[in-house]
């Protein structure tokens, strides 16, 4: 079982994705990328960021680094807060060509466990949690993800392409999930 990286849901999010690519170097920069965090257990996203408010940011391999997006969602900017440990989950979209807004590539999902912090309400109201602290890791002091990997993984991210059922589709993202419509 892998352990999710853990947030606690009243400090400020400032984490690095790094990228586990094949081959060449990959390289973002330039193109808008956005990601909405969701419960795993579905509802509205509790928080979103995207590169042109500055909240992620691909940042290109620099000496042992390798590339990773960094994801900074201050607390501030958030009012969900939690009374349980609670999954949530994001998939960071890229989308290539401003003349062209509905074409978007899904480059990978993240998933966080997010933990009720000392003054959210699973803590005020005595349900038998406790506030976690999290020490801050490399990558410019933020806490590391589990990488997100690129190419050829195994099982396809993007559904398969019928040739006969699909022609004439495209494929879109709907409700987060890659699909040929």
């Amino acid at each position: 079982m892998t352990l999710r990286t853990s947030v606690i849901d009243t400090a400020d999010w400032r984490l690095a994705i790094p990228l586990q690519a094949p081959g060449d170097p990959l390289d973002f920069s330039g193109t808008l990328l956005t990601i909405a965090l969701t419960p795993i257990l579905g509802g509205p996203p509790i928080a979103t960021a995207d590169s042109e408010a500055g909240t992620l940011a691909f940042m290109p391999a620099s000496g042992a680094i390798p590339a990773y997006f960094a994801l900074d969602l201050r607390v501030k900017d958030r009012t969900w807060r939690i009374s349980a440990p609670t999954d949530v989950v994001g998939d960071v979209l890229r989308h290539p060509d401003p003349a062209f807004p509905a074409y978007i590539e899904w480059l990978g999902r993240v998933r966080l466990k997010v933990l009720p912090g000392s003054n959210s309400s699973g803590i005020a109201a005595a349900a038998g949690f406790s506030p976690v602290l999290i020490d801050a890791q490399p990558y410019d002091g933020r806490i590391v993800t589990a990488p997100m990997a690129f190419g050829p993984q195994g099982v396809p991210a993007y559904p398969a392409f019928d040739p006969i059922a699909d022609e004439g589709k495209a494929l879109r993202i709907v409700d987060g999930v890659p699909t040929w419509v």
